[in-house]
Order: C-alpha cells, then structure tokens, then sequence
C-alpha cells in the first residue's frame, strides 16, 4: 500500500537506501581513510555539523533529502566522535511529530543503522560498566522518536529489526548493567545518578505493547533483566524514609511500567514465568506493598491494583498465585490488600483519575478471586471482610459517577452473592444486598449507548436470579414490576434476555401466581426480538416455558392463556422457524410450551388461527432429522388440524 508521504514525494533513487548495491555519488574519501574503505567502512565527507532546521518545515523535496542525507551519514560514521555528532544531527532530524514521516523514517531503514551503532557501543563497552553511555541514550531517544510511526510500520520494525536484533541487544546491554549495579549495591558502593538505564527501559515499554513481543520480553535469558529491574526498584523504594511515601523517581517508574505492560493480556503461561522469576522476586514485592497499600503512594497502588488485575485474569495464574503457592500470608495480604485499598477510595468525595483507576483495577481483581469455583472464597474471607467488601460493593453501585466502577462492582456483587462460597446466613445477604437496591439499579435511567450501564443491569438481573430461592412473593410482585417496566422501554437484545430469564424465576419460586399488569406490554417487544435476535431465544423460550407451567398449575382452564395471544405466537413461530443446530434446546422448549397450552381445550382454536404457527411446525417436519423435536411437532400438528 502506498504512503499517502510518497504522493508528495520522489521515489528515492537506490543510492540513497541503506544496503544498496548501487555506488554513492560522494566525493572521495581522504588517503587516511583507506585502510577502512578496504575493510568495507565508508569514511564519512568532512561536513559543517550544525543545527538543522526542523524537518517538518521543510518542504517535501527538503524533507526527503534531510531526512535520505541525516540517515546516510549516520550509517557511514565509524569513530566515536562522528557518531555522536551523527546521532545529535540524527534526533534534531527526527524529533517531530509527524507520522508520515516516522513512517517514511522507517522506510528508510533508520532503525537497522541506529541497531548497528547500537551493536557497535555494545561491542566497544567495558563488561563491567555500571551505567549507559551518552551514545545508547542518543540511539534510544531517536528510536523513541521514530517509534512515534503507525501501528503497522511499529509491528513491521518488531518483526525486521526488533526481534532479532535490537531488543536482544537492549536486554543485554540493560542485563550487564544492572548486574553491576546490584552487586554494587550488595557491596554498599556508591552509584553514579543518573545511569541512563531509563532510555533503554522506555525503548522496551514500547515493544511490551506489542502482543507478540511480551512472551520473548518476559523469557529472554530467562527473565534475568526484569528480576534485575523488581531488585532495583525495591532496594530504590526501601532507600525512603517513609516507606513508599516519598516522591518516586521517573526511572522506578518506568520500570514499574514495563512489569504491568508484560503482564497485560501476555498469555497465561507467560504470567506464570513473571510470578516465578528471579526465585519469585515479584511476589515479595507484591506482597510488601499488599502489607502496606493504605500508606503507599497512589501511583504505587495503582500499579500494585493493575498488575493484580491482569494476574487474576487467567486461571492458571489464579491457582498458582492464591492456591499453590504455599504462603498463606502472601494469600491473606493481597486479597485483605485490596479489600483495604477499595475502602480507602470509596470512602473519599472527590475522587482523582489516579483513584477512579485504583478502584477500577481492585474490584476487577477482587471479582476474579470470588468468580473463580477452583479458588474457594472461605479460604480467604471470614465473614466480616465479606460483608464489609459487600456494603462497599453496594455503595459504590449506588452512588459512584464512573460506570465501569459501576459495572466492575455490580459484577463483583452477582459473584459473590451465592451462599455455598461464603459462609453467611442468607438473611444477611438480603440486608445488604435487599430487592429494592436491585430493583432500583434495573429501573434506573442510564445513556442508551453507554454499554457499561446496561452491563450493570443485566448483572442486577442475574442477582435477583443467585438470590430467587430467598426472596418473597411481595418481593417477586415487586421485580415483576421493574423488570416488564425496564423491557417495555429498552431495545438492548442482552438486556430484555437477562430480564426474561429473571421473570422465568419468579414463576418458578413464588408461591402465588399473579401476572402484573405491566407484563401486558413486553409481549411486543419479545415478538419482536425473536424476530430479529435469534440470540435471544434460549431466555425467551425458557420466560415462556416457566410462565406456562406457572399458569397451567394456577389459571383455570375455562378461559384461554395469555400466551395464545398472537404476539406470543408469532414470538414462538420464529423460534421453531430457526434451524440451526444450536438452538435445538430453544425449539425443545418451544414445542413444550405450545403442548402444555394445548392441554387447554381453550387454546386449541386460537394457536390453530395462527397460520405462521402450523407452517413452522410442518417446516420442522421437513427439515428435522428423526428425533424427539419432530415427534413432538407432528403430535402438535395433529392436535391443531382439526381446529382449523
């Protein structure tokens, strides 16, 4: 795909591309610089190394020979003195804004030449050096503004330079310079501040977005750099007086950074590989904070909360972080940790982005720990952290402005409120969590395109489902109410399926069974639904099944069901219309409704009307293979035929 730079621009000719074969047009070297010209090194011409004008303003026959003439002296200068004023001419070039360019920089194959002048400090560089030279902090800030290009010309230099050259070239340049600085600060030595290490670290930041560049970041030597960073970053926090407190330095940071990019969205058994490496160096850390995270600084806590998040995510790293690793301290501090931390922010009145993160990150985690069935709550949490963590859970539902808060913390709710993973006594359950906070989360207002909202209440539905065994009929009279309220005025397909299936339970478990009026207006709206969303018929065909069960053992069978009617039919007539294969319970379902109506004498005449009705019922016939489904649509045809 073309460049929308090169509708602009000349096409280069093939002596100004790096490895090209054809010859440069340069004046000839000086005598001195024949022994290298043998050894295949081109000497650089003696040019006037000043300021630049800024590559953005020139014009675009300027900019493509600034930027062909900055990339070409670069790969040609051998000393060191040249390539230091190569690499200053280099990031004056490059330093800009422009993505075209970057893109074009790219093209030009300016991260190959900084990668061999990075190799060629490498190779010149005394093994034991315990900070990074000026020459890979330049190469790194002018791979820092080249990596400002396009995600695809990102991922293009990852796979043509990145992989296979540069980032092993950072790691082992990082690796031999925090090995020193470790053993010197075993030793109690002075280090020499600043060590330029933070450029390298931002360099790999930007590769740790990369999904396919975590896994070699993480394994690389065996994940020898990162333990080296999490020692760093600890002997760097241990040195404030106040534990964690004071201002952290930008470096610390970074390197902070970097863990919580690997961890996010890497693959399960790459988070293994971070919670094991350096003897488990990462866990110690986490649990120190853990011990201390009201005290912490928030940007601390924020990283603490995200890379918890994002370890909990996975199963695997679930069972191994809270099951099989043999510390129960380690369990008891990160799960009281964040049960602390959530309390600290929810409990404040203005609430900063830095805090909105916080409880974002802690209530995912937390809900991941009470989602999962393999790690039993009980083991963690007596009762009174469940109830505190609860009321918490509630109050921010209720009353905090985020919706993501909102939604992370209703999800955390449905979660937990099951009474075989915690040992409460459902009475309990019902004062903190009672039918009308539940009712007043399903029928409240919310921006019709604001997903999170409609996930809050979709996981308010599935509450009142985990707690239907305790509810009472004036509480089931009462959800009735909210739920026809809340699908008559919504178009949300996952929604009125989540507020069907909860309806479903209310004729299962109440006791007394009386239709609320508002009902009278969901018809409609589930005809409609099942005509356009097939998604939606499981929840549909079990609302109806439930509420015609519920009506054959209470209404009499004198005057016809409510579920004759014609929206309700022509509802069930999409359903059995639907053939593909995952939806055959939806049509088991159906064709037991439409039998259990049929037991009525009284619905027989209005379900044979519906000529949709007997049409999809042959159409099932036909198209079924022989089984339980196309016997009972033969049975309901016979049934209905001589109705008509």
């Amino acid at each position: 795909m073309e460049l929308p730079l090169q509708d602009q621009l000349p096409i280069l000719p093939p002596a100004f591309i790096i490895g090209s074969s054809s010859p440069l047009k340069r004046p000839l070297p000086p005598p001195k610089a024949d022994l290298l010209r043998q050894h295949g090194y081109r000497a650089v011409p003696q040019r006037n190394w000043t300021r630049q004008q800024p590559i953005d303003k020139l014009s675009p026959r300027a900019t493509q020979d600034a930027l062909a003439r900055t990339i070409k002296d670069l790969h040609g200068s051998i000393t060191q003195n040249d390539r230091l004023k190569a690499l200053e001419i280099m990031l004056q070039t490059v330093s800009h804004d422009n993505e075209e360019l970057h893109n074009y920089e790219l093209k030009l194959e300016a991260d190959k030449v900084l990668c061999l002048k990075l190799g060629y400090s490498f190779a010149s560089s005394p093994k034991n050096q315990c900070s990074v030279s000026k020459e890979v902090v330049m190469i790194c800030q002018c791979l820092l503004q080249l990596f400002k290009c396009s995600q695809d010309y990102l991922l293009q230099s990852f796979r043509n330079v990145g992989a296979t050259e540069l980032l092993p070239l950072l790691i082992q340049m990082a690796t031999r310079v925090m090995r020193t600085k470790i053993k010197r600060h075993v030793e109690g030595k002075s280090i020499a501040e600043p060590d330029g290490m933070i450029h390298i670290v931002r360099v790999l930041r930007v590769f740790a977005k990369i999904v396919s560049a975590k896994s070699m970041l993480i394994n690389s030597m065996e994940g020898e750099l990162l333990g080296l960073f999490l020692r760093d970053v600890v002997n760097c926090l241990k040195k404030s007086r106040s534990k964690l407190t004071a201002s952290i330095d930008d470096e610390v940071l970074e390197k902070l950074g970097l863990i919580k990019d690997l961890a996010f969205r890497s693959q399960a058994n790459d988070k293994v590989a971070l919670l094991v490496l350096d003897g488990g160096i990462l866990l110690v850390f986490l649990n120190w904070c853990c011990r201390k995270i009201e005290t912490i600084d928030p940007v601390v806590q924020e990283w603490v909360t995200g890379v918890m998040w994002n370890l909990l995510l996975e199963s695997m790293t679930r069972e191994k972080l809270l099951v099989q690793f043999d510390r129960e301290d380690l369990k008891q501090n990160i799960l009281k940790g964040l049960l602390r931390v959530l309390l600290q922010h929810s409990e404040k009145k203005i609430v900063s982005p830095l805090a909105k993160k916080i409880k974002r990150n802690a209530i995912s985690a937390l809900g991941n720990i009470v989602a999962d069935p393999k790690c039993h709550p009980t083991e963690f949490f007596d009762t009174d952290n469940s109830l505190a963590l609860l009321s918490s859970l509630v109050k921010l539902v209720e009353s905090d402005d985020d919706s993501i808060v909102r939604r992370r913390a209703m999800r955390t709710i449905r979660s937990m409120v099951n009474p075989a993973k915690f040992e409460v006594q459902p009475e309990k359950w019902l004062q903190i969590v009672p039918p009308m906070f539940l009712i007043n989360v399903i029928t409240q207002s919310i921006h019709e395109d604001d997903d999170n909202e409609f996930d809050t209440q979709i996981q308010a539905c599935e509450t009142v489902v985990a707690l239907s065994k305790t509810l009472t009929d004036a509480d089931w009279q009462m959800i009735q109410t909210a739920l026809a309220s809340r699908m008559a005025t919504t178009i949300h397909p996952r929604l009125i399926g989540a507020a069907s299936r909860c309806l479903a339970e209310s004729f299962k478990y109440s006791c007394s069974y009386k239709l609320s009026p508002a009902l009278e207006n969901v018809w409609r709206r589930l005809e409609s639904l099942a005509a356009s969303d097939a998604s939606t018929h499981d929840d549909i065909s079990y609302f109806y099944l439930e509420l015609a069960k519920a009506e054959e053992k209470n209404e009499s069978k004198s005057v016809p069901s409510i579920l004759s009617c014609t929206s309700v039919t022509n509802a069930l007539t999409s359903i059995l219309s639907n053939t593909e294969q995952r939806y055959e319970m939806s049509r088991e379902r159906t064709l037991n409704i439409v039998l259990t109506l049929l037991r009525n004498d009284m619905n027989k005449k209005p379900l044979a009307e519906n000529e949709g009705l007997l049409t999809g019922l042959v159409n099932l016939c036909l198209l079924q293979p022989s089984g339980r489904n196309k016997d009972s649509a033969k049975k309901v045809i016979l049934d209905l035929v001589p109705e008509i």
